[in-house]
């Protein structure tokens, strides 16, 4: 598969809407076509996807770290999965219908020089034994 580098969309769902999601194989998974995706106003593109693995008692981990900038408000309270989307149109997915669920941090900057961003930057975090699935 083609590198993960420039996401350039990111969209949501209430993470209950994908309990008909089915597995293809171990890269690609298949999600109704009648999901309504919810998408993110990015204050700056590309957002940054970052996958790393590591291996736990002999099982895989993966860990997905998804950062990008927004203008306004964000909810850390409800659990929703993503669909990321880079520049030649794959997608990816970030979530699954049940646990462990996406969890999102903000980080709001009040900075020392009229020079510096204003942005609040928002950090997906998704921990689990499988690589993001690409969406077919």
């Amino acid at each position: 598969m083609k590198n993960l580098n420039f996401i350039i969309k990111i969209e949501k769902t209430d993470y209950n809407n994908l309990s008909g999601a089915k597995i293809i194989n171990s890269k690609e998974i298949s999600i109704p076509e009648s999901i309504v995706w919810e998408d993110i106003k990015l204050a700056s593109k590309p957002a940054q996807l970052q996958i790393s693995d590591k291996v736990d008692n002999k099982t895989d981990i993966f860990t997905h770290k998804c950062v990008f900038k927004i203008l306004g408000e964000w909810n850390t309270h409800k659990h929703y999965a993503y669909r990321l989307t880079t520049v030649d149109g794959t997608k990816l997915l970030l979530g699954c219908g049940c646990r462990p669920f996406v969890i999102s941090s903000i980080s709001e900057n009040h900075p020392a020089t009229m020079t510096e961003s204003t942005m609040t930057e928002v950090t997906l975090s998704y921990i689990v034994p499988f690589k993001a699935y690409y969406i077919r």
